[in-house]
């Protein structure tokens, strides 16, 4: 069972990267102009180049507080803790 248990934990972890890989490649390509991700304590903006007249790939990191994870949640949007 504990076995199980790690295989499981690891296998989301490497689903997580690699969703968030993809998602960051295709910012890079330029074919999604952005994605956030919403962390435990901070939200990072991934912007595509030229989007808000930038020539690169911009990354904004911003503190996430309480309040913002709960609207989150009344929202039918599962954060993480």
């Amino acid at each position: 069972m504990y076995l199980t248990l790690i295989r499981v934990k690891r296998f989301c972890v490497l689903f997580r990267m690699e969703a968030f890989r993809s998602a960051f490649h295709l910012v890079k390509a330029r074919q999604c102009p952005f994605f956030y991700v919403c962390l435990n304590n901070m939200t990072c903006l991934f912007c595509s180049a030229g989007t808000q007249g930038q020539d690169h790939t911009a990354i904004y990191v911003t503190p996430t507080t309480i309040s913002f994870r709960k609207a989150l949640n009344e929202q039918s949007m599962s954060t993480t803790h």
